[in-house]
């Protein structure tokens, strides 16, 4: 596992991430798929998508992928800032640091 210098965190409230330093719950930062969601409007495949699923598996669905993107983000910012790869083996493992 990584050693980051923080532990990050995510907390979701009415479907908008924001994200926090596990010792500083002071500070909080908006996610950037919530930013978007503010900012652009909601693409008519996915206003279709929603309207063929039920309550349960959108909110399934959306949960799996807040949790990919979040594991994606920490792994590319870790590559990038260190050039360190990532065991895939370890991903699950890896994103219940960071779900609240």
């Amino acid at each position: 596992m990584y050693n980051l210098p923080y532990v990050l965190k995510r907390t979701e409230d009415l479907n908008k991430r924001h994200y926090f330093k596990e010792k500083e719950a002071t500070t909080f930062f908006q996610s950037t798929t919530t930013w978007l969601d503010q900012v652009l409007p909601t693409a008519p495949g996915l206003i279709s998508w929603y309207k063929s699923k039920t309550a349960k598996e959108i909110a399934d669905r959306l949960s799996e992928t807040s949790h990919r993107g979040t594991f994606l983000h920490t792994v590319t910012n870790e590559y990038v800032q260190n050039n360190q790869s990532f065991p895939l083996t370890q991903r699950d493992e890896y994103i219940q640091q960071y779900v609240e």
